[in-house]
């Protein structure tokens, strides 16, 4: 996916050298609106295991672990019953 937008992400090369951080898929990007900058940026998401971390998200500057995750989708599932008026959704 190639984006106009500027790119948020983070410098992993200490989690690369010292963890033997890999990412094992590029998943494309999410392209949220940060009212803070009046602006739109693209975040790379990326599924990626480290030593330390075991498997976890990038999402941009950000690792999301599996509670994360799972917050994660229960936030997409809210959303789902939200916009499609289908209480199933939420399981």
């Amino acid at each position: 996916m190639t984006t106009d937008l500027p790119t948020l992400d983070a410098d992993r090369s200490t989690a690369t050298a010292e963890y033997h951080r890999t990412v094992h898929d590029v998943l494309g990007s999410v392209e949220p609106h940060i009212p803070e900058l009046d602006s739109w940026v693209a975040l790379p998401v990326r599924l990626a295991h480290d030593d330390a971390a075991g498997w976890y998200l990038e999402v941009g500057p950000y690792d999301l672990n599996r509670a994360d995750i799972e917050v994660l989708r229960q936030s997409i599932a809210a959303y789902d019953a939200a916009t499609t008026g289908r209480p199933e959704a939420q399981q």
